[in-house]
């Protein structure tokens, strides 16, 4: 049976809530703007890039549920072109790609990483540059279905609209021993991207406060509740 899952900001105000209905709405990942991505304070060829198409807001919704042993998530992505090259463990944020970072201490994390034709990434680590890498077996059990298939493609007019959907067990999670999700909390964000799209993006759900773009802070991650 899907559970209800309860969102919060920092501030504790509820900001995204499930209900035990699997076609509950979604919740939208809005733009956050980062002071300093003017030209004149980018440091490298990729922020400056940033700057000049940061006019383009993919419309990015998702929606989550638990099962106890299992997360359900699902995107749906309006964008105006769309990139699938990647393979599983390869640099899928370089393509069209929907994210979720989660922690379940609060200091180290989770960032599970997918692009547009389901292939992923997801690794466990304190910050960015210290990332541990999964079991084998994690790239068997996290199960994935895109909307526009399996196969790699390379950049092109995006439809209307696509979706992704991810099932992750608890098993998935391979540096935390967790055997239900229910009664437990967790602080998460949601991110969408595209690093080598023409229309280059990067788009949060829990606002981001570094000065420049930069997913990897999990001071920033939102909290979530998981209903018994």
């Amino acid at each position: 049976m899907l559970r209800r899952l309860c969102f919060y900001t920092k501030s504790h105000e509820t900001y995204y809530r499930t209900t035990h209905n699997p076609h509950t709405t979604y919740s939208s990942i809005t733009r956050r703007r980062y002071p300093g991505t003017e030209p004149s304070a980018m440091a490298s060829p990729a922020m400056q890039q940033l700057a000049t198409t940061v006019s383009h807001t993919p419309n990015v919704r998702f929606r989550l549920a638990h099962t106890g042993n299992k997360l359900i998530l699902q995107f749906a992505v309006n964008e105006k072109t769309v990139r699938a090259t990647e393979s599983c463990g390869g640099r899928v944020w370089e393509d069209s790609c929907c994210e979720m970072f989660i922690s379940f201490n609060g200091q180290d994390y989770y960032n599970l990483e997918c692009n547009a034709r389901g292939a992923f990434l997801i690794k466990y680590g304190p910050d960015r540059t210290q990332r541990r890498l999964p079991p084998n077996n994690v790239f068997d059990i996290i199960l994935t279905q895109s909307s526009l298939g399996s196969d790699t493609f390379n950049e092109m007019p995006a439809p209307a609209e696509w979706q992704l959907s991810l099932v992750i067990p608890v098993e998935a999670f391979f540096c935390d021993d967790i055997h239900s999700l229910s009664g437990t909390q967790a602080h998460i964000n949601f991110y969408k991207c595209g690093d080598r799209l023409s229309t280059m993006h990067f788009i949060s759900w829990a606002p981001v406060t570094s000065p420049k773009p930069d997913f990897h802070r999990p001071q920033d991650f939102g909290l979530i509740h998981f209903d018994e």
